[in-house]
């Protein structure tokens, strides 16, 4: 199989199913209180490019009382963040860490506990899940959206080769999942 995936010769397509491949790297996540209530739902990014931590808005930490009140505020700016472009840099003195649930592509729910995000003022999605927290707390729910992105990208070609795009699928975590399997995969 993976001979095959390496092979695929698709002409680059951003636009897949009225879906550009982007739009698989967004969920829609539940912020949710001590209880398990949702507060408020909003739709987040994953972002490998966000190497140093995840982030939320200074407007939803405002407008959510939830959030507000779990904020915690350093006296001296405790993060300087470096901005996509890699040379810009931005200080910031306010976390937040609350518990939110998260869809894997299937559409199964996922507690993840005590996210922390880094406060800031603007940012292009209202929360964006950073590397850190993509590879130490949601790994199954990006893999899945990631593969899903893939499967549905190369469905044609996959299928040319007489290989199921749901064969690509994930199967469904046990309950008492409790490591991580990394995968390396290469495509060129």
């Amino acid at each position: 199989f993976m001979t095959h995936l390496h092979n695929i010769q698709t002409p680059i397509n951003t636009q897949v199913k009225n879906r550009v491949l982007s739009d698989y790297m967004f969920v829609d996540a539940e912020v949710v209180d001590a209880e398990g209530l949702t507060v408020v739902t909003k739709r987040a990014m994953m972002d490998t490019g966000a190497l140093q931590a995840s982030f939320i808005s200074q407007e939803l930490v405002d407008k959510t009382p939830h959030l507000n009140n779990l904020k915690k505020t350093y006296k001296v700016s405790q993060f300087q963040i470096t901005l996509g472009d890699g040379i810009n840099t931005v200080d910031a003195d306010t976390s937040v860490t609350t518990d939110m649930i998260l869809p894997d592509a299937q559409g199964k729910r996922h507690t993840i506990k005590e996210l922390t995000f880094i406060v800031l003022p603007t940012l292009s999605a209202n929360i964006i899940f950073g590397f850190p927290h993509i590879v130490q707390k949601l790994p199954h729910v990006f893999i899945s959206h990631l593969v899903d992105a893939m499967a549905t990208a190369h469905k044609a070609e996959l299928e040319r080769l007489q290989l199921s795009p749901m064969r690509l699928k994930p199967d469904p975590l046990p309950t008492n999942w409790n490591h991580t399997t990394i995968m390396n995969l290469n495509v060129n």
